[in-house]
């Protein structure tokens, strides 16, 4: 349980020696897991009509709300029982999920996407930059022209599905650490100030 004590009540709250840099793939897992939850929304519009009776924002509210809270609850978890320890663990676990699935939604939840268009779709980007490439090349003649624009075709669309991912990956994470950040902050603030009065 140490593991989630750190990840959770981070260091003012817990003895763990839990410490964001030595848990980078975690946090890309998340990341990762994110995407994949926004690529759901985004491919199968049936299952954002399923989920769409609560709208994101309600999501992000209560979320926003334990981000505030918790940190009340984590300055008193050592001297709670097992259960009440589970239970602020808990909450936290709850407002990370509303968290990111509130940023699932408000992300890629409100754009449907036909899977039906998705082949023509990439077939027709890849069109036009095998043919902006072969335009590029038209100096090496017909067959070398062809060519050029294959290669360089295969070459640009891996940069462009590569970036894609890239930014798939990246822009969850960053999310993920912003609203940490706001938390530890929170976090700080009222470990000074509850330390502080004591003094």
């Amino acid at each position: 349980m140490d593991f989630w004590e750190g990840f959770f009540l981070g260091k003012y709250w817990t003895d763990s020696n839990f410490e964001d840099k030595s848990r980078k793939l975690f946090f890309l897992i998340i990341s990762a897991l994110v995407c994949f939850l926004s690529t759901i929304y985004f491919i199968f519009p049936q299952q954002k009509n399923q989920t769409s009776i609560i709208p994101f924002w309600i999501y992000l509210l209560f979320g926003i709300g334990l981000l505030i809270l918790m940190p009340f609850a984590a300055a008193r978890y050592h001297r709670l029982n097992v259960f009440l320890k589970l239970g602020i663990l808990f909450g936290y676990f709850l407002q990370y999920s509303l968290l990111l699935i509130g940023f699932s939604k408000i992300v890629f939840g409100q754009v449907a996407l036909e899977v039906a268009t998705i082949p023509s779709l990439f077939i027709e980007v890849l069109d036009q930059i095998m043919y902006s490439s072969g335009e590029i090349f038209i100096f090496l003649g017909g067959l070398g022209s062809t060519i050029a624009s294959v290669i360089g075709g295969i070459i640009i669309g891996g940069l462009l599905v590569g970036l894609f991912l890239l930014a798939a990956i990246l822009i969850p994470l960053i999310y993920i650490l912003s609203f940490r950040a706001l938390q530890r902050l929170i976090d700080k603030t009222l470990y000074e100030k509850k330390f502080k009065t004591k003094a």
